[in-house]
């Protein structure tokens, strides 16, 4: 998010200036290194080794004092990801930090297994939670239908709508009614706007996510328009993409890789 939040003021504010170029392109180096992070696809590894190399170099360039260990590091996590073929996620763990930050402020004697009670005692209760299991689900207020809606799905069939909310995680991450979500297909990049989110049952019984999105067309110098609304399979949904709207236009804020 603070990277989101940063680039947002870079994009806007920073770079239309055309001053700290060599400044502008440290951050765009490390935000399009993020996104790749995020992603997490084996096939973007030599894309990552690059980014490394030259954010390093610029780092190092404008910020020498501020280098630490930490930017080593980076190399490391891309040969443990060639290595065993899949790149974890440290923001689960890094998340629950804090709460065990929060259990020491009102725990005085015996913090440390203090807080490893509360922690297993919240690891049991997820354990016993099926929805733990499950690797898309609505959050949020969930609507359940009484009445299913049968509806036809691209690339899959017909399905029923059975809940819907305007909140679903998934497998890249969390997303909200009017995100701005990258989707690829092979070489394609689309653009899209969520607008709700629906757990759907196939005849088969087995559950499908989907979205009622507004599609958005590139019209050139990095705007895009609404195009059409359509439902379409949640998991073929990328990661959500800052953006700001201007004169009826949308332009996102991301770094082209």
């Amino acid at each position: 998010m603070a990277v989101h939040v940063l680039a947002m003021f870079v994009q806007l504010v920073l770079k239309p200036t055309g001053v700290l170029e060599r400044h502008v392109e440290c951050f765009e180096t490390m935000q399009a290194l993020f996104a790749i992070f995020k992603r997490g696809r084996r096939e973007d590894i030599p894309a990552a080794r690059e980014l490394t190399r030259k954010h390093h170099i610029l780092f190092l360039e404008l910020y020498r004092e501020c280098a630490k260990p930490k930017l080593h590091y980076c190399m490391h996590v891309i040969d443990c990801w060639e290595r065993h073929g899949v790149l974890l996620s440290c923001f689960g763990a890094e998340s629950n930090h804090r709460f065990s930050v929060d259990i020491f402020e009102f725990s005085y004697k015996k913090p440390c297994s203090t807080a490893l009670a509360f922690d297993l005692r919240r690891l049991f209760q997820s354990a016993s939670d099926s929805i733990s299991f499950e690797h898309s689900f609505l959050a949020g207020s969930i609507a359940v239908w009484k009445e299913m809606l049968l509806v036809e799905i691209d690339g899959v069939g017909m399905a029923n709508i059975s809940a819907s909310s305007s909140e679903c995680v998934g497998v890249l991450g969390r997303y909200f009614k009017g995100d701005l979500v990258e989707w690829r297909a092979a070489a394609d990049r689309r653009l899209r706007f969520c607008l709700c989110l629906f757990e759907m049952l196939l005849a088969n019984g087995t559950k499908l996510w989907a979205a009622i999105i507004d599609e958005v067309q590139h019209s050139g110098h990095g705007v895009w328009r609404h195009l059409q609304r359509v439902i379409v399979n949640a998991a073929l949904l990328g990661e959500a993409v800052p953006f700001v709207q201007e004169d009826g236009f949308v332009r996102p804020l991301y770094v082209c890789l």
